[in-house]
């Protein structure tokens, strides 16, 4: 395989990683999906409390979404998953409440 391809299929993978993190300003993957989906929630629910549950989601935000994700997916690296559910909001930013379903549901993939 040329260098170039994997230089470029290096750097689409390190910006699929990083922009992530960045874009939440939090260190880890669960972290950025758990502040996305608290975001995307407060934009859908003007009752719903932003400040509280921002603080909730930096707090708790990696640990209770690997968690979740462990559960769903027991045998994939959760920060891998999270980074997925993160793209998927990106593209889709009202699937919040089904990518949250799914992750809340914590039946393991079929």
């Amino acid at each position: 395989m040329p260098w170039k391809i994997i230089v470029t299929i290096a750097a689409i993978a390190g910006v699929a990683w990083l922009y992530p993190l960045l874009s939440e300003g939090s260190g880890l993957p669960c972290d950025a999906l758990a502040t996305r989906a608290v975001t995307l929630h407060a934009a859908h629910d003007p009752g719903f409390n932003n400040a509280f549950s921002m603080g909730v989601a930096r707090t708790m935000g990696d640990f209770g979404v690997s968690q979740m994700v462990r559960r769903r997916y027991p045998s994939a690296p959760p920060e891998l998953i999270c980074v997925g559910y993160f793209w998927y909001l990106i593209v889709d930013p009202a699937s919040f409440e089904l990518v949250w379903s799914d992750l809340e549901s914590g039946r393991p993939y079929q």
